[in-house]
């Protein structure tokens, strides 16, 4: 019978530490989130102010190691190939210049037709003026 439970045991150890994350920052988060659990459960029975504020510290150092594994994983499996690169490269080497030369455009034509505009205003108060 010991040795039966001894293989369970060490079949559920075993499968326990396989889903432990390897590196120390995935470590931390895996053992910072059944705290925050036990402490926001804790929290809503008991309402004590300082499991409170333990409960909302391990949230904020919970989130940001979780956005530091996020980027490194989608660094890790979202890395483009070369020839993704490449491309996204030459369409903003050759997209670059046409989106300058239209927003240039654009600011003076906007400029051009407000000079247009004045230059018509005063013609008309002129215009008016000598009648009178």
């Amino acid at each position: 019978m010991p040795n039966m439970l001894r293989k369970i045991g060490s079949a559920a150890c075993h499968f326990f530490w396989w889903t432990v994350p390897s590196s120390k920052i995935g470590r931390l988060a895996f053992w910072l989130t059944p705290l925050y659990l036990l402490l926001w459960l804790a929290n809503r029975e008991y309402h004590a102010g300082i499991l409170a504020v333990l409960c909302l510290l391990d949230a904020l150092i919970l989130i940001v190691l979780l956005c530091f594994l996020l980027l490194r994983w989608a660094r890790r499996h979202l890395l483009w190939s070369l020839r993704s690169k490449l491309i996204l490269t030459y369409l903003l080497i050759g997209l670059t210049p046409v989106v300058l030369f239209l927003t240039l455009a654009g600011f003076a034509s906007y400029v051009l037709t407000g000079q247009f505009a004045i230059h018509l205003a005063s013609t008309r108060i002129d215009a008016v003026l000598d009648r009178m």
